[in-house]
């Protein structure tokens, strides 16, 4: 996925980011972005074009939009399991 050195280290922090974040908290892509400097988007991105063993591996269920709206059925039933 990562073409260029600025999404490949965009990636890494992100994915570093998220690896982090505690059972049972949530943390919006704007928080990411703003901490990383980026836009909220990006983190969105790269979260969802997560790969088969990276999506098992990480937390992505814990980064949501602004609104906190869960809108995605696996992200829901992954939240819901922890």
């Amino acid at each position: 996925m990562a073409k260029s050195p600025f999404l490949a280290r965009i990636k890494r922090d992100v994915l570093a980011i998220v690896a982090a974040i505690p059972e049972g908290r949530l943390v919006t892509f704007a928080a990411i972005g703003t901490h990383l400097d980026v836009a909220p988007r990006h983190a969105a991105y790269i979260l969802a074009m997560l790969d088969g063993p990276e999506r098992e591996a990480l937390p992505w269920q814990r980064a949501v939009a602004a609104d906190g709206v869960v809108d995605r059925p696996a992200q829901r039933e992954r939240l819901a399991a922890e």
